[in-house]
C-alpha cells in the first residue's frame, strides 16, 4: 500500500466547502492515468495558497478506472469535471471533505517527483497535477491521526 497526493485547485476547493460542505470525499478525477498500485492505497487530497497549505481528505482506494464505468457504490457522481479517470470508494464509507490547515504539508517529501523534493519546491499548478507519492515516514508523522 502505497499514500498519493492529489492536488485540488484552490478556487474549486473554496466553492466545494462553501456549496457542497455535505459531499464526503468519496473520489478524486484526474485526466492523468492513474498508478497502477492506486487500489489498496491512499490518496490525500490537498491544496495551497498563499503559502498555505491544507488537507481536504483521506480516500482509501477501492476501484480505479474510467469516470464512465464508475460502480453503483460511489453515489456522488457529479463533480468529476469531465476527466477521464477515477480512484473511489464506496461513499457510505467516505470520510468528510474539509480543508485542514496543515503547516507541516510544505515539507512533504515526494520521493518520486523530480528526483525528490518537498510540496513547498512546486512551482506552479502543472506540477502540482497527478498523483505523487509520498514519503511514508511523513504519512506516519503528520497524517494519520487527522479525523474526517
Amino acid at each position: 500500500m502505497a499514500h498519493y497526493f492529489h492536488y485540488h485547485n484552490h478556487p474549486h476547493v473554496l466553492d466545494r466547502t462553501k456549496n457542497h460542505s455535505d459531499l464526503p470525499f468519496d473520489k478524486i478525477a484526474t485526466d492523468m492515468p492513474l498508478p497502477k498500485d492506486i487500489v489498496g492505497s491512499t490518496i490525500w487530497g490537498f491544496t495551497g495558497s498563499k503559502g498555505k497549505w491544507y488537507i481536504l481528505g483521506r480516500l482509501d482506494v477501492t476501484w480505479a478506472g474510467l469516470v464512465s464505468e464508475a460502480p453503483d457504490f460511489l453515489e456522488t457522481k457529479f463533480l468529476f469535471n469531465k476527466l477521464k479517470y477515477t480512484a473511489c470508494c464506496p461513499t457510505a464509507d467516505a470520510g468528510n471533505y474539509r480543508m485542514i490547515e496543515l503547516e507541516e504539508l510544505a515539507y512533504a517529501y515526494l520521493p518520486d517527483w523530480g528526483g525528490g523534493k518537498e510540496i513547498r519546491d512546486f512551482k506552479s499548478n502543472q506540477e502540482r497535477t497527478g498523483m505523487k507519492r509520498v514519503d511514508l515516514e511523513f504519512v506516519e508523522e503528520q497524517l494519520l491521526s487527522i479525523e474526517f
